[in-house]
């Protein structure tokens, strides 16, 4: 089955009116929210006889109304005010819940700002129902941050023992109609618990170090998916090109680097072998051969699914292909999914490391199978009926409603897997090359990293010109340094030492920037354009698939868009010869 905490009947019977003749996308989509409702329910009856609570009418430590009112409420009104109740927008009590309530202060937004459709302060507005979006400085350098069309990959692996590692999140913002997917790759919850007792009892020792340094180590790669096409493909890179194989280099890496003679594959082996050997050693192992069994998941990936109206028109099919491509049986006589390698099915229960790292198909041997689980995490999920309130909108007709995102986006903290809705405050958008990234929108998925199937690629450090240089706030480059080689590895290796840099305390590194590579893109210069202030924020609007619900700045980013494209060429920016500049 696809995910280890949903149950085949329920994966069976989706697949199944997927496929009904006659059925609509709509009826696949509104199934799959029914089976979403049941994880979530599982996992708080889970975490209820864990924590020994009942749930109450309110949330004692909680601003928020939790789980348990939303589904009250839900159950007690005929008409719903508020998204269909998610653990994302409805979280649990702060006793119960495995996470903490907000994300580093670091992250947020220096002034207070209005999340984008609210009307809390409207003296005739109702109560708030749903957890408000975590509003955030979009240029907190902590962030690597995902924009449309774009597919990102950030990395945590902290050096042994280091006391306050840097934080690490991933961010997608302004997914009105497209939907975020995130996946999330460790080890897997039950190895790390052994490990974890283990290393308090090795402190001093090499394997304790190893141990340790494993356990801290995490990768997650996140995709804002705004076209149908080529979704299945980038789902697979995701996880399969990104995240799995980011995770054997972070936790491969030594002092410069390199592997050892053995390879990466060899070298991948004997660590998963150290590992379960060191989790034999552990005083709470059982006397059972659980903790050497090679059929236990070594491995975990958690896959994130946030974004995209109840619109039948714009969100269903981008959410269609995500999840017809998640929820995908292993083998599909139709043919399934155009995957990389002829593949089929993305959510595999094992690999082997020979085709992950080495791109190489296997030999049918066992000897370097790996096991993985995935799980769909219940507080990650939010589309759909899911994220949909409805409002007015001021350019709208008179008394209609208009179907709105309860959530904007989806920030996920790497390192320690907590995840929340999140809106950036307008005009702090100052992450890195953020301009001619929003010029670089076009059909098609870009990567700001390497996969590993692409092995060494050729790029430029900076931008081609003097001008455009000054232009998106870059330092110049000397010319012996202008043009470099990166691969995946290469990549892992330097966002770890970025993460390292900047000093002692969590304020001195955060000044630290994280790397991102910029990918070749194409657009037409466009010339005699007139004054872009003149032209209205209608103007732009209109190239919105939801215009009713964009953020308040969504007007000043066409207008840096187009300003990009009237003052260079691709020539000025981009080099010929190279992949994208690495910033």
């Amino acid at each position: 089955m696809p995910f280890c905490n949903v149950k085949p009947s329920e994966v069976s019977h989706l697949q199944n009116v997927a496929k009904k003749q006659g059925a609509n996308d709509v009826a696949t989509a509104d199934y799959t929210v029914l089976v979403v409702e049941n994880m979530m329910k599982r996992y708080v009856e889970g975490r209820s006889s864990v924590c020994g609570s009942k749930g109450t009418d309110k949330s004692t430590n909680s601003l928020s109304p939790s789980w348990f009112d939303a589904v009250k409420a839900d159950e007690a009104r005929m008409m719903r005010t508020f998204p269909y109740p998610s653990l994302f927008l409805h979280p649990l009590p702060l006793e119960m819940s495995e996470h903490p309530d907000t994300p580093s202060p670091l992250l947020l937004a220096t002034q207070t700002a209005t999340p984008v459709g609210d009307d809390s302060n409207a003296e005739d507005a109702p109560r708030r129902e749903y957890r408000e979006m975590v509003v955030l400085d979009g240029g907190a350098s902590e962030m690597v941050t995902v924009l449309q069309g774009e597919c990102g990959l950030a990395v945590v692996s902290p050096r042994c023992r280091s006391t306050g590692p840097r934080s690490v999140y991933l961010l997608s913002p302004d997914a009105t109609s497209c939907t975020i997917v995130a996946c999330r790759v460790g080890l897997h919850s039950h190895l790390r618990e052994r490990l974890v007792a283990t290393t308090e009892e090795m402190t001093e020792s090499g394997d304790g170090a190893l141990a340790w340094r494993c356990c801290e180590t995490f990768t997650a790669a996140m995709g804002h998916l705004d076209c149908a096409q080529g979704v299945a493909e980038v789902l697979y890179e995701m996880h399969w090109e990104a995240a799995l194989p980011a995770w054997f280099h972070a936790a491969l890496r030594d002092g410069d680097g390199a592997v050892g003679e053995c390879g990466e594959v060899g070298a991948a082996l004997d660590l998963l072998e150290r590992l379960r050997r060191i989790a034999q050693t552990t005083t709470t192992a059982t006397t059972t051969t659980e903790s050497s069994d090679f059929d236990t998941p070594m491995l975990v990936a958690e896959w994130f699914v946030v974004g995209g109206v109840r619109s039948r028109e714009k969100t269903l099919p981008v959410l269609t292909a995500v999840l017809s491509t998640l929820f995908a049986a292993e083998e599909q006589d139709d043919g399934g999914a155009n995957l990389p390698g002829g593949k089929r099915c993305i959510l595999k229960p094992s690999f082997h490391l020979s085709e992950v790292l080495d791109g190489k198909e296997s030999d049918g041997a066992d000897a370097d199978l790996v096991r993985i689980e995935h799980r769909l995490r219940e507080d990650g999920v939010c589309f759909w009926s899911l994220n949909t309130v409805l409002r007015q909108w001021e350019m709208g007709r008179a008394g209609e409603l208009y179907s709105c995102p309860a959530s904007l986006g989806l920030l996920v903290d790497v390192g320690g897997g907590c995840c929340w809705p999140a809106t950036v405050q307008p005009g702090t958008r100052n992450y890195p090359l953020a301009a001619l990234r929003n010029a670089l929108m076009q059909p098609g998925y870009r990567w700001t990293c390497p996969l590993e199937r692409e092995g060494t690629l050729r790029v430029r450090r900076g931008v081609a010109t003097a001008r455009a240089a000054s232009y998106f706030g870059l330092q110049p480059v000397p010319p012996t340094e202008s043009v470099c080689d990166i691969s995946l590895a290469a990549y892992v290796a330097a966002f770890l030492r970025r993460c390292e840099e900047g000093g002692e305390t969590e304020e001195e590194r955060a000044s630290v920037s994280l790397p991102i590579l910029v990918r070749r893109g194409v657009w037409e210069k466009m010339e005699n354009i007139r004054m872009l202030d003149d032209l209205p924020d209608n103007f732009f609007l209109m190239a919105s698939t939801t215009p009713h619900c964009e953020p308040s700045d969504f007007a000043a980013l066409g207008r840096q868009r187009l300003g990009v494209m009237s003052e260079f060429c691709v020539d000025d920016v981009f080099e010929e010869g190279t992949v994208g500049i690495l910033v």
